[in-house]
């Protein structure tokens, strides 16, 4: 399952959710990146710079797939990074969260002795901790179910948690469809309509902006087919004319 741009959508907007969803004490303001280390061409999922530089600068993997290495190519790529910004005199955090506890190889031992800051997480109990509470991070939920059937039963109330959140109207659109997009990412057999229904969301043709679409498509389908129509008459018109041509010329 690819979730590294889930997860950036998520941080870039609001970078303190990581901090709430792994339990972490958060002593600062964080800007978050998705940024390339170059030389290597790897890109890290995800980097927490600490503002007022009060705090450890945060690197982050999102890791959704078995990587015996994760351990390593984290914190080499947190090593090239500190390489090629030497001016920054920060020190720095190590997480990596886990979409479940299967694909954790586990840490080196040099790396397990604790002379590296790390974190090291599991999606499944971060979301049981913070089970209950008012928070966007419910659009996480869809990545740890394992069967769909259990779609029906939780998305409601994932709906109802983003409702009480009394958002701005674009940015409760936004967790909403962050939401339609961990399901797809989850379930990416269920059709697009399926999912809108176990969400209790408004068909798209009863929307206003849905019956504006569905208007202009009408509008551009009676173009097209007036189009099409002169196009074909003036077809048949000229192969008409070159049979009566050659009708003609035979006589």
């Amino acid at each position: 399952m690819k979730t590294d741009e889930f997860f950036y959508m998520i941080f870039r907007r609001r970078p303190e959710l990581l901090f709430e969803l792994l339990g972490l004490p958060r002593e600062d303001d964080y800007l978050f990146e998705s940024v390339e280390v170059k030389h290597t061409k790897k890109r890290i999922d995800g980097l927490f710079v600490s503002q007022q530089g009060k705090a450890p600068n945060v690197f982050a993997e999102f890791q959704g797939y078995t990587d015996k290495t994760i351990y390593w190519r984290t914190l080499r790529q947190v090593a090239t990074w500190y390489e090629q910004h030497p001016d920054d005199k920060s020190s720095f955090r190590m997480v990596i969260l886990f979409l479940n506890r299967n694909l954790d190889p586990g840490p080196p031992k040099e790396i397990a002795d604790g002379s590296c800051p790390l974190t090291r997480a599991y999606l499944p109990e971060c979301l049981s901790r913070i089970s209950g509470k008012t928070s966007p991070l419910v659009v996480l939920e869809p990545l740890v179910l394992e069967d769909a059937s259990e779609l029906r039963e939780r998305a409601p109330s994932w709906k109802g948690a983003l409702r009480d959140l009394n958002l701005e109207e674009k940015d409760r659109i936004f967790w909403v469809e962050l939401l339609e997009y961990a399901v797809i990412q989850r379930f990416p057999s269920l059709t697009m309509q399926e999912i809108r229904k176990m969400l209790q969301m408004t068909p798209l043709e009863e929307t206003v902006a849905g019956k504006q679409l569905i208007a202009m498509g009408i509008s551009k389908g009676i173009q097209k087919g007036k189009l099409e129509g002169i196009q074909e008459g003036i077809q048949k018109g000229i192969q008409k004319g070159i049979q009566k041509g050659k009708l003609e010329g035979i006589q």
